[in-house]
């Protein structure tokens, strides 16, 4: 008597199990992470560290800012930052930190923003500095926001003051955060745990001299 063949189930198959040696050191990073991942409330009370690496590997493949050229340049920056102490000291987690801090001491910030024109220099791009806007004249006689955007694209200085006055007034108006809501943006170095409408808020807060959020 021939055996009856057993019908596939259609039924998705979950997900499969994939094993992955890590070193103890970075293994035990992401089990502190997790755990602030929890304690804070991000992810559910059962958060793992098997969520914690799926949540992290997600991220990096769906990031918040798709621009590979701002992600190297922030790269720079962070790279700037850190070199521009020129002196290091042992910190609580086995590794070193700047024994001299960017932004809370003038000189060293004053270094960091002359690094960083410097660096912006070398990546100058060739050729002639003009508007990339053709039509300004046409724009000066639309509508009023036309009218602005025209103005601010007469040479490369009024369109900084433009942005700056856009950005800072965003950076100056931010709501403060809860402490948890800050903690995890700070705990996981990135924004994206926080809402698209609360990363500027977290920007303010990790920025400022006094930790409060009440910048001058």
């Amino acid at each position: 008597m021939a055996k009856r063949l057993k019908k596939r189930s259609k039924t998705p198959r979950a997900d499969k199990p994939y094993s992955i040696r890590l070193p103890n050191d970075l293994r035990k990073q992401l089990e502190r992470f997790a755990a602030e991942h929890r304690k804070n409330g991000h992810g559910k009370k059962g958060w793992n560290l098997s969520q914690e690496i799926i949540a992290r590997l997600n991220s990096s493949i769906h990031e918040p800012l798709d621009e590979p050229k701002m992600h190297a340049l922030c790269h720079l920056f962070a790279e700037t930052a850190y070199a521009v102490s020129g002196s290091y000291v042992p910190d609580e987690k086995g590794g070193y930190r700047p024994a001299f801090d960017w932004r809370s001491d003038p000189f060293m910030f004053e270094s960091f923003k002359l690094t960083v024109a410097q660096l912006l220099d070398a990546l100058r791009p060739p050729g002639e500095i003009k508007s990339p806007i053709s039509n300004l004249e046409e724009l000066a006689t639309a509508d009023r926001w036309s009218q602005s955007i025209a103005r601010s694209f007469t040479s490369p200085e009024e369109r900084a003051r433009d942005t700056f006055a856009f950005i800072w007034q965003k950076y100056q108006s931010a709501q403060p955060l809860s402490g948890d809501e800050l903690k995890g943006a700070m705990v996981h170095r990135r924004f994206d745990d926080i809402s698209l409408h609360n990363r500027m808020s977290a920007a303010r807060q990790i920025l400022s001299l006094s930790n409060t959020g009440d910048d001058k």
